[in-house]
């Protein structure tokens, strides 16, 4: 049987090989990421966010990084988190949970808006959400433990992360929260210049 300071150590490794695969094997996927949501942003565009259980915690938590602040003081940017409880509650008196997200794409999203979508597994509900986003004309930005074959069809990013454990993904989730309001920051209000020139070589690969 381990000791509390084995669980915390292995605890901590796992921890550090999700956050190193993140950063590591997909800094180009998070740059070109940031790069939608900077260019959504300056086109007058806004934000949706859309996640289930604890990815909803963390929709909310980002959405509100988008309007307050990271690091830098700056104006609100437009950013919505799809995960109203109220609104899933009175949904989930339907025969199906199905359109809890795509109802309310149908609502706040239009063409050149950016769906930010956090489907650590295979959902119904997320999926639905991003084919509605994708036929709407909104910019997808899927991030995926599971889910990687549905979302990538429909997908303008896809960041797969694999995790032997749920709450580890969760973790990495934050840390994307992060590093994409700190990159949106970097571009929109610290060297936009650095915005036209990533511009085109966005372009360039897509």
């Amino acid at each position: 049987m381990k000791d509390a300071l084995e669980i915390i150590r292995a605890h901590a490794k796992e921890c550090a090989q999700t956050q190193t695969m993140l950063f590591t094997q997909h800094e180009e996927l998070l740059h070109r990421c940031a790069l939608h949501i900077a260019l959504t942003l300056t086109a007058g565009g806004k934000i949706l966010l859309a996640g289930n259980d604890t990815s909803a915690s963390i929709t909310e938590y980002m959405a509100g990084l988008f309007i307050h602040r990271l690091h830098i003081n700056r104006p609100p940017l437009p950013a919505l988190a799809l995960t109203n409880k109220a609104f899933l509650h009175n949904t989930g008196h339907d025969q199906s949970t199905l359109p809890c997200f795509t109802r309310q794409i149908d609502a706040f999203g239009t063409k050149g808006d950016c769906l930010l979508l956090f489907a650590p597994s295979h959902e119904a509900t997320l999926i639905a959400a991003a084919q509605k986003a994708a036929a709407q004309e909104l910019t997808v930005i899927s991030f995926t433990g599971t889910a990687i074959q549905e979302l990538s069809q429909i997908s303008h990013c896809i960041l797969h992360l694999p995790a032997t454990t749920a709450f580890f993904l969760q973790e990495a989730y934050l840390s994307v929260a992060h590093i994409l309001c700190r990159l949106t920051d970097y571009y929109l209000f610290e060297n936009a210049a650095a915005l036209l020139h990533a511009q085109s070589l966005l372009s360039e690969k897509e």
